[in-house]
């Protein structure tokens, strides 16, 4: 068995596990920077709980997240949810800083279909 093919199992033994895992459990891993080994959890939470629900976590990440692997595999899950858009996992996952323009545009467009952020003290 190739190196890649014991990723692929154990991906989907990571992913199974996190389809059993309650949804706000998820989300809290995710916004404490618990992302799992194969980086499920962004598929698995795009999948269970959508886009207004996983939104607001998923751009945290993409802001504060040093380590362009999750970045990347957070945006294409997210960006799986926005269907249409123009932005690539690819241009989100550079490091922070790297990305100003295409987290403006993501943030932008999470604004039109989700409304305002909420602000500081405000609930999601």
């Amino acid at each position: 068995m190739s190196w890649r093919d014991r990723w692929d199992e154990a991906a989907v033994e990571e992913r199974l596990v996190m389809e059993r895992t309650p949804v706000d459990d998820l989300l809290l891993q995710a916004a404490s920077g618990r992302y799992g080994a194969y980086h499920q959890i962004w598929y698995v939470l795009a999948r269970a709980a959508g886009l207004r629900r996983v939104a607001r976590v998923f751009l945290r990440v993409l802001e504060d997240e040093s380590d362009p692997l999750p970045r990347y595999h957070c945006a294409a899950a997210l960006l799986e949810l926005l269907e249409g858009s123009a932005i690539t996992p690819a241009e989100l996952s550079a490091r922070p800083g790297g990305v100003g323009d295409s987290l403006t545009r993501l943030r932008g467009e999470l604004e039109k279909r989700l409304g305002p952020a909420p602000g500081p003290g405000e609930s999601a």
